[in-house]
């Protein structure tokens, strides 16, 4: 294997700045690209200042990894400036010795939080880096096969964190189970798979979606891969990225959401039938494009598009809202697993 010792040329120390979003269609005026609450989603403070003010250029987060032991330690993956990271909760930031690009993929295995993994574009080629010390120095575990080839979606097993399943731009899904050191394909799609979603129950069970709308699921850890888009969801028109990204909820197993133009649908069942869920906005117009469900309580999510957040406290029936003023599209929402007042969000101009 090759080792790399990336060396960062982003200034080391980001710091705080003091501006905030109320909401309840609170607005705010400045701009950034990481959002903290610390109250479940009402009240946002933005958390990407350098120390000479200035906001972290173009930093478009593409993944989003939280220590689960302590979520004080937060990395996030951005489109053109490698990684970032905090060990105060967002107070301040450093950038990580990882200069790749397009870093879609971020994980880090809970066991041992010092180990991370993260995808990008080395040389014009899309690779996934492993290192052991929380990003000081990188070994490369795998290569795509040309130039142009992008990771876009990367997921570890809660049950298992050896075992990680990634997506590539070339439609393929991909597992190691013994932490990169080799790798297997398990499936080949009809266009680029931008997501996967494991369960957290069932370490054998997980879902993947395509750019072009199909839902696929496996129940046996890959052995077996069964497309259930066209099955359980033939009612509702999927073409046209009508769904964008898959999530599980923490506390139920079976139970998984899709969203994108189509809203959001909940299956309870792993993908048999599905629910609408109601959302407050027109999202035909302004797609889901990310959802977090909050892992002590199934009835409370919330979800982003375009630039405001949406939460609910009782499973979609009513709902509060945050309003960004910024160019940008919230891309993820996290929940802190151990205090789910804290929540964060990342904001990209880049989906996939």
């Amino acid at each position: 294997m090759k080792k790399y010792l990336f060396i960062s040329l982003l200034p080391v120390i980001l710091i705080l700045s003091g501006c905030s979003l109320t909401g309840s269609s609170g607005t705010a005026t400045t701009t950034g690209s990481f959002w903290k609450s610390m109250d479940g989603g009402k009240f946002w403070t933005v958390k990407n200042k350098m120390a000479n003010n200035a906001s972290v250029p173009e930093a478009d987060i593409l993944s989003l990894a939280v220590n689960p032991q302590d979520a004080n330690n937060i990395l996030f993956g951005t489109a053109q400036n490698g990684i970032y990271k905090t060990t105060d909760g967002g107070e301040t930031w450093m950038a990580a010795n990882f200069t790749s690009e397009k870093v879609y993929g971020l994980a880090m295995d809970p066991r041992d939080p010092q180990t991370i993994y993260a995808s990008g574009v080395w040389q014009k080629r899309g690779k996934i880096f492993k290192s052991a010390d929380q990003g000081t120095v990188w070994e490369e575990i795998y290569t795509s096969v040309s130039n142009g080839t992008l990771i876009i979606s990367m997921a570890m097993s809660p049950k298992n964190p050896d075992v990680l399943y990634v997506a590539t731009s070339d439609k393929q899904v991909l597992q190691t189970s013994d932490g990169g050191h080799s790798w297997k394909s398990l499936f080949l799609a009809t266009s680029p798979v931008v997501k996967i979603a494991l369960d957290y129950q069932d370490e054998n069970l997980f879902y993947f979606n395509t750019l072009n709308g199909d839902i696929f699921k496996s129940q046996d850890g890959g052995k077996t891969i069964t497309e259930i888009s066209q099955k359980s969801l033939s009612s509702w028109n999927m073409g046209g990225g009508g769904i964008r990204f898959m999530e599980t909820d923490p506390s139920n197993r079976n139970w998984v959401y899709a969203g994108g133009k189509i809203g959001i649908i909940l299956s309870k069942n792993s993908g048999e039938t599905w629910e609408k869920i109601n959302v407050l906005n027109n999202s035909e117009n302004f797609p889901v494009s990310a959802l977090t469900i909050n892992p002590a309580n199934s009835q409370e999510f919330i979800y982003g598009s375009a630039q405001a957040s949406f939460k609910t406290a009782d499973g979609g029936k009513t709902w509060t809202t945050a309003q960004f003023n910024t160019g940008k599209t919230i891309n993820l929402i996290r929940y802190d697993k151990q205090n789910p007042q804290n929540v964060f969000i990342g904001l990209s101009k880049i989906n996939y």
